[in-house]
């Protein structure tokens, strides 16, 4: 008998960074990858930022695709909701959000790297985690 276990791609969106995280259904996340994006980089638009994440999904079987999403109306939640539309567009994954609030200072009491690039992919791991543990997807 096969069991199938679903995989978890966690996301802190940033409007140059995005770290990226991975956990099999019930968790613990994981810090998987940052990927620096926009004018300047390989990666200059969100057309190529999304088709190098549905590719990194992919390679994860992923099946759930979790974004941290701001709670105040802002322009960051404006451009978080419009990468999640354009996730969803590409097919394949069920995305869904999270609320990212604190995700950030977190990551940096937990690395200790605070301002510099690093814990983006710790805000991933933050945000997935609090997904999983509030969809009680946790394994006890």
């Amino acid at each position: 008998m096969t069991i199938k276990i679903s995989m978890l791609l966690g996301i802190d969106f940033g409007s140059k960074r995005v770290g990226l995280a991975v956990a099999p259904e019930g968790g613990p996340a994981a810090p998987l990858d940052l990927i620096e994006w926009g004018s300047g980089t390989s990666l200059p638009d969100e057309n190529a930022l999304t088709d190098k994440i549905v590719s990194i999904a992919r390679q994860q079987r992923a099946d759930v695709i979790v974004v941290g999403m701001p709670t105040a109306e802002s322009q960051s939640r404006v451009a978080v909701e419009g990468f999640v539309h354009a996730l969803t567009d590409a097919g394949g994954f069920s995305v869904v959000t999270e609320d990212e609030r604190m995700s950030t200072k977190l990551a940096d009491r937990l690395t200790g790297y605070k301002g510099v690039a690093k814990p983006d992919a710790v805000a991933a791991m933050v945000i997935l985690d609090a997904y999983i543990e509030r969809s009680n997807l946790v394994n006890e």
